[in-house]
């Protein structure tokens, strides 16, 4: 008999939201990893949704401590 705990996968959802709230990048990964790792696919996902000019006008970006990382702190 298989432990029911084995089977279950959990998920993290990862969004960038632009100032009122709408996403404008969402990045799904496994549980087990890291946010910090996922920093940059959110990051570079944003051109998906917004045009160069839109990327040019953002000014900050606010993460939680968990996005806090050596690569993500280089963007």
């Amino acid at each position: 008999m298989t432990d029911l705990n084995e089977l279950q996968v959990y998920t993290k959802v990862h969004v960038a939201v632009k100032n009122n709230g709408l996403p404008i990048s969402i990045v799904i990964s496994p549980a087990n990893i890291h946010d910090s790792t996922e920093f940059v696919n959110v990051v570079e996902s944003i051109s998906d949704f917004l045009n160069d000019e839109s990327i040019k006008q953002i000014k900050s970006v606010y993460a939680d401590k968990g996005y806090d990382s050596i690569p993500s702190e280089t963007i």
